[in-house]
């Protein structure tokens, strides 16, 4: 089992189609396949095996999707750390997981620095650049060579450590296993009304280290294409509905309630959109008519 072969396989059918957008970053199936490959490559070169822990620490952005991505082919569990977190949450849960490498963009780099100490964490890549905690992503990516990583993965391997909000005591691991991942896939392909295939761009309006990240592997089996928001921004979500002609989108109500509040929002074209999915809390019927 692996479910990074399922980029290479729609890289194979379309590759000039976009896989991901995000902010001014926009990718292929081709580059996404490829970049993912590369980084899975560099991360066993520094020494990751087949169910080592790697742990992301950033705000929404392309390269956590080629993370993503990369993890899977190689075999790895990922480890997304909310960037909103303190620094003494991010050290309780590098030590917790027992992450080896982390990811890091450059506004969490002083988060990082005083995190890392004591952990397991034996290299940061930055996302932004080399920086004194380790070597840059980008350069590391354009001086590995690409070779296809597909690691043989079991049902019962960890995919992803999924941290709670602690709302019940300290931040602990929800363990999704890539049994897991490939149950999620197979639901949200198996359906018409959830199916996000050629010619159609799912919005993931929340971080994609969390819930608004779990349809990216069902968009990419399915061939449709991921548009990131980098933040939250109601406006900004409008726009880019209507500039990318968004057809179907993954919000929680507090988003749709601030939507709905936009004195402009009936000024931009939504017609693209097919569909709105949410979820996290219960909204009303009024509101859901509304």
């Amino acid at each position: 089992m692996n479910l990074g072969r399922y980029v290479r396989r729609t890289a194979g059918h379309q590759p000039d189609a976009e896989a991901v957008v995000c902010g001014p970053v926009r990718l292929t199936y081709a580059e996404l396949d490829d970049h993912s490959d590369r980084l899975a490559v560099a991360l066993r070169r520094l020494g990751t095996d087949r169910g080592d822990r790697v742990a992301t620490l950033a705000a929404n952005r392309a390269e956590l999707v080629v993370t993503e991505v990369a993890l899977y082919k190689a075999g790895l569990t990922r480890v997304p750390i909310n960037a909103r977190l303190g620094t003494a949450e991010i050290t309780h849960l590098l030590r917790e997981s027992g992450a080896r490498v982390l990811l890091s963009d450059a506004a969490q780099l002083d988060a990082a620095r005083a995190a890392v100490p004591g952990t397991g964490v034996e290299t940061v890549l930055g996302y932004d650049g080399p920086s004194d905690l380790g070597p840059g992503y980008p350069e590391t990516l354009a001086a590995t060579v690409r070779e296809p990583v597909e690691a043989d993965c079991c049902e019962d391997d960890i995919a992803v450590l999924h941290f709670t909000s602690g709302s019940t005591g300290r931040l602990k691991a929800a363990v999704q296993t890539y049994g897991n991942r490939m149950a999620l896939l197979r639901k949200s392909v198996m359906s018409g009304a959830t199916r996000v295939g050629p010619g159609d761009r799912q919005i993931l309006a929340g971080p994609v280290t969390h819930a608004s990240g779990m349809p990216l592997m069902g968009i990419f089996f399915a061939g449709g294409c991921a548009v990131v928001l980098p933040r939250w921004d109601a406006e900004e979500f409008l726009a880019t509905v209507e500039r990318e002609r968004v057809t179907h989108a993954f919000v929680v109500p507090t988003m749709v309630n601030t939507l709905l509040a936009l004195p402009t929002a009936r000024d931009h074209d939504l017609t693209s959109l097919r569909q709105l999915v949410y979820g996290a809390a219960p909204m009303s019927p009024a509101r859901i008519r509304a």
